[in-house]
């Protein structure tokens, strides 16, 4: 503390210190006042001296230092300048004596509510279920501090690295007792959030491992479902090759038309293995801007492709004038494809005719909704809450994954897919992406 700050406390609280100090400045008002004949008047400046004494040690030593230089006072002014009536002179002592026990009275009342004010803030301070501390930021003056504090927190840490516990301090700034600025700190235990957040984050990596896992069996189950039909094609067209040349009718316009279609089975057979790899890796999309057209377009010809038994009668309709859309066009085309499947298998018992998938494309605020409806049979109502979780299926063959992986693509682009129910029979599957910027 600097000597003006230790002085000034010593006078405001030591009173050892204080009424000495009143009683000198009190004699020395004293004999000024006496060597100037009185002519000055300088009763007015004994208050400073009654203050100091009241302040420092109650309201009655500020009383007495008051009587005794209204006694002196008089006595001296009688002695100096004895009056014809005494009664003016001991009516003029009262006075200065009025006002000395009236402004001792006051310094007392101001001091005890201080007092009051601060015995207020000490039992609030104190009362904190939190540690809390006053700082002197000039001088690094610990100034004060509740209990909480002096047992939970070191100052000016946010980490108790005794106790693990770690705290938020609040700070603010104030005006001190003394006048001078400070910082009122309150810190706020946070353990437990920090535990609950380390938590979670060690429930987000097992999590992520667990999806590593599924994304394993996701893989193993999604090649077995999609390289069946591609090698199941290319073993008959190599048996149609076999057959032609042991009959030995082979013409080779025909075997190549044989060979170059099991080529293009063995392509789009590696294709698919790249493309399941590319989803369990979870890489990032890779986002274009892709028209809902051509989008559609590569679904349906690989649909068209895969029932060359009986083609199925796809129609397609996009509204004209649709936004291009930020899209994955490996996903996008998984996702399409797959509905397209499930729409055809839900209408495989249907006569040829009426065996009619529509895919539409239309706008839906600043995304693209495409459609796939069917009339099939419909998803039963016991299921749909169950539609697209993992491992579910309304096929006896199925494994449960395509609707699975789709939500997971859409939803991956930010979009979302649902169906619903057609009027007129089958089921309508919505999913939207949001328009390219």
């Amino acid at each position: 503390m600097n000597p003006r700050a230790l002085l000034q406390s010593r006078l405001l609280n030591d009173p050892a210190f204080a009424l000495p100090v009143s009683v000198v400045l009190a004699a020395a008002i004293a004999a000024l006042d006496y060597s100037t004949d009185y002519e000055l008047r300088f009763g007015v400046l004994y208050v400073p001296a009654v203050f100091l004494a009241t302040w420092a040690a109650g309201r009655a030593a500020g009383i007495g230092i008051g009587l005794a230089t209204a006694a002196v006072w008089g006595a001296t002014l009688f002695a100096k300048y004895p009056y014809a009536n005494s009664a003016e002179h001991i009516f003029e002592a009262g006075l200065h004596l009025l006002m000395y026990v009236a402004f001792a009275l006051l310094a007392a009342r101001l001091k005890e509510a201080l007092e009051l004010a601060k015995e207020r803030f000490v039992t609030a301070f104190d009362s904190l279920d939190a540690p809390a501390w006053v700082f002197d930021p000039r001088g690094g003056t610990l100034l004060y501090a509740n209990p909480r504090f002096e047992r939970e927190l070191p100052p000016g840490e946010t980490l108790d690295e005794a106790s693990g516990r770690w705290f938020y301090v609040l700070s603010r700034t104030l005006r001190w007792l003394d006048g001078s600025t400070v910082l009122l700190n309150v810190a706020t235990d946070i353990t437990e959030a920090k535990r609950a957040e380390a938590l979670a984050r060690q429930q987000r990596e097992q999590l992520e491992r667990t999806a590593r896992l599924i994304a394993v069996g996701e893989m193993a189950s999604t090649l077995a479902h999609e390289l069946n039909q591609p090698l199941g094609a290319i073993a008959n067209y190599s048996n149609a090759a076999i057959r032609l040349l042991q009959g030995g009718a082979a013409r080779p316009a025909e075997l190549m038309d044989i060979l170059q279609k099991c080529s293009a089975q063995s392509l789009r057979a590696g294709e698919v293995v790249q493309r399941i790899r590319e989803f369990v890796k979870r890489r990032p999309p890779a986002l274009r801007a892709e028209t809902p057209y051509a989008l559609i377009a590569d679904a349906v010809s690989a649909a068209e492709g895969e029932r060359q038994e009986v083609p199925p009668d796809i129609r397609v309709e996009v509204e004209p004038g649709l936004p291009r859309v930020a899209a994955d066009r490996t996903m996008i085309s998984r996702v399409m494809l797959n509905l397209a499947r499930n729409a055809l298998d839900a209408m495989a018992a249907l006569p040829g005719r009426e065996r009619v998938l529509a895919v539409r494309a239309a706008p839906r605020g600043a995304e693209v909704e495409f459609q796939f409806a069917d009339r099939g049979c419909g998803v039963p109502e016991d299921m749909e809450a169950r539609l697209f979780q993992p491992f579910f299926s309304t096929k006896a063959e199925g494994m449960g994954l395509g609707l699975a992986i789709c939500r997971s693509i859409v939803e991956y682009h930010r979009g979302r897919l649902w169906f619903t129910r057609n009027p007129e029979g089958g089921t309508t599957f919505h999913f939207t992406l949001p328009a390219a910027a």
